[in-house]
């Protein structure tokens, strides 16, 4: 390793648990859009570069409830209905447009018959209908570096019970290593969430963010935060630590200090302009381009790069609010395909004007060319006052690129094409890095995440609260049944298949897309409903195992059990006697 500088490039997929959980607008449509408009087309360009050998190591991120739904049959037959009905829809267009000498509209029809038949031309006959098969295979050939997260994307921060965190954390991990092979070198803490160790002598934790009745303070404490005045919680990294994982990515914040860059926007808006120069100044010593051991432990700790984050994520000057790319927010009254472009930021749905794929790519041209000369004079200008050749850290949410960010894939294609020119920068995964220029030195980490403000108002504020109380009560719960059905979980009984299911209906509550969907208003009566099933599922089958557990139940009520194990089925491996000792 030679250059001046290394970029890690880090993708984090993620869909909630979708199965037999609605169709559309929320519901199983989620995943199949990520995996038409993401998951294939980003496969595709990772494969084809590798196979021109133009890349060497990109970091990718599946969360274990996606890597369950993408080995679901039903979940992929799903799929394959799903690319026939949009393959129909725009053939329909097609049709229609021709009919009223709508050429332009007809031509974009067009494009999205080639489209979608060519998704699924590749989905069957290039990924054999095994998109995660996908994965490994570019994983074994070198191409990628896969890392783990937390079991149904918790947010790990704000959760009471540590029995629940060591759960989401080996599900994690055993259901990485089951489906690709390989124990993993790296974990994404869901949403960047950081939480050191906190003791009831620390100040008022950072994070903290209810206001009005639901005091800072007294949300952490009934969160679990504290008991009896005692130490209570350890960092997040003892906990990856136990896990054999080498490292974790926190947000810039919680390294260098300063303003948080703030939460990646879901819906991508703003003109393609040079940003400002970086006004946050570093107030901690420490950087982003150089890794960390985070402080009493031997875990490493990369941090997200402030510039290249705002280049891409800003509502102000990200590259995917141009004008010239495919407005995400408009569809065809009858096919509810997208037809148009951005235009400009503050121009209404009404005024948006036609899509032309040819000006869009020319844009995602320029603007690849621009990103990685900036990543070159980054890594150029940390090489010219340091001993050490840095890495620079960009974490992007998969999805983003082709289900948010239509062009996104073919911008990752021409970004990583154009790093092979550059001798100054090597494209590298995180270990690789770490096995050349291993940190040096320890950091003490600030309570953080990416959302909104740098900490957790994103999933803990007056709209959540109830839900966290909701999870409290359930997580004590769990650990008393515990007690009463110790005897009975090692046995291939009724009691450990009721235990398991509760596990399992437990974890999916701790998701935390049900906060995030509250928080901003995407689809929150969509989240309180799917948060309120799990519970309720919950209790009924822990209700049921401890009759059972006291013979006051034969186990009649078993076909409640049959019924929600058959919709939500993931995990069906895990060990329970480990998880629960």
């Amino acid at each position: 390793m030679t250059a001046k500088g290394y970029f890690c490039l880090v993708l984090h997929s993620h869909i909630p648990y979708t199965k037999n959980a609605g169709k559309w607008p929320f519901g199983e449509e989620w995943l199949y859009e990520a995996m038409a408009e993401t998951y294939v087309p980003v496969l595709d360009v990772l494969a084809d570069l590798s196979r021109r050998a133009l890349i060497t190591t990109v970091c990718i991120g599946i969360s274990p409830v996606l890597m369950e739904q993408l080995a679901d049959p039903y979940m992929n037959g799903g799929f394959e209905d799903y690319l026939d009905r949009r393959i129909a829809a725009a053939k329909k267009d097609v049709a229609r447009f021709a009919a009223t000498c709508d050429h332009k509209f007809r031509r974009l029809a067009e494009a999205y018959v080639d489209y979608y038949e060519g998704v699924r031309d590749s989905y069957v006959r290039r990924w054999s209908r095994d998109l995660l098969g996908g994965f490994r295979w570019l994983q074994d050939s070198g191409c990628i570096e896969a890392i783990t997260t937390a079991a149904t994307h918790a947010y790990l921060p704000l959760i009471s019970d540590e029995r629940s965190i060591k759960m989401q954390l080996l599900v994690g991990r055993e259901t990485h290593e089951t489906y690709l092979g390989r124990h993993p070198a790296g974990i994404w803490l869901p949403e960047c969430g950081y939480r050191p160790p906190v003791s009831a002598e620390d100040s008022r934790p950072e994070g903290s963010d209810l206001t009005g009745s639901e005091s800072a303070g007294g949300g952490l404490e009934r969160s679990g935060r504290y008991d009896n005045g005692t130490a209570v919680k350890r960092g997040l990294e003892k906990y990856v630590e136990e896990l054999g994982i080498q490292y974790f990515i926190v947000d810039s914040h919680a390294i260098e200090g300063g303003t948080p860059l703030g939460m990646y926007s879901a819906q991508p808006v703003g003109a393609c302009t040079q940003p400002e120069a970086d006004q946050s100044a570093r107030i901690t010593g420490k950087t982003t381009f150089r890794p960390y051991f985070v402080e009493g432990s031997g875990v490493v700790v990369f941090g997200r790069d402030r510039r290249t984050g705002s280049q891409v994520w800003s509502s102000e000057w990200g590259y995917p609010g141009d004008g010239s790319y495919r407005e995400f927010h408009k569809r065809d009254d009858e096919s509810g395909l997208r037809y148009w472009r951005v235009t400009n930021r503050l121009t209404g749905l009404d005024q948006k004007e036609l899509y032309n794929p040819e000006q869009a790519m020319a844009r995602v041209d320029e603007q690849s060319d621009h990103f990685v000369n900036l990543v070159r004079d980054l890594l150029s200008g940390f090489a010219a006052t340091s001993d050490v050749p840095g890495a620079l850290v960009a974490p992007y949410d998969i999805e983003f690129f082709g289900h948010w960010w239509h062009e996104g894939p073919q911008w990752l294609r021409h970004v990583l094409e154009k790093m092979q020119s550059v001798p100054e920068v090597g494209v590298v995964a995180p270990s690789t890095y770490l096995a050349s220029f291993p940190p040096t030195e320890s950091v003490r980490l600030r309570e953080s995440s990416w959302g909104i403000g740098g900490k957790h108002y994103t999933w803990m504020n007056d709209s959540t609260v109830w839900l966290w109380e909701d999870l409290n009560r359930a997580e004590e719960r769990l650990n008393s049944a515990v007690e009463r059905c110790r005897g009975f979980l090692a046995g291939e009984g009724p009691v450990r298949r009721l235990m398991s299911q509760c596990v399992r209906e437990l974890m999916l509550m701790q998701s935390s897309d049900w906060p995030f969907l509250i928080t901003t208003g995407q689809a929150a009566a969509y989240a309180r409903s799917r948060f309120n099933e799990h519970r309720d599922r919950f209790y009924r089958m822990i209700s049921i195992a401890e009759a059972v557990a006291k013979g006051e139940d034969d186990g009649g009520n078993i076909s409640d059990l049959e019924w929600i194990e058959r919709i939500d089925s993931l995990f069906r491996g895990m060990n329970l006697s480990r998880l629960l000792c």
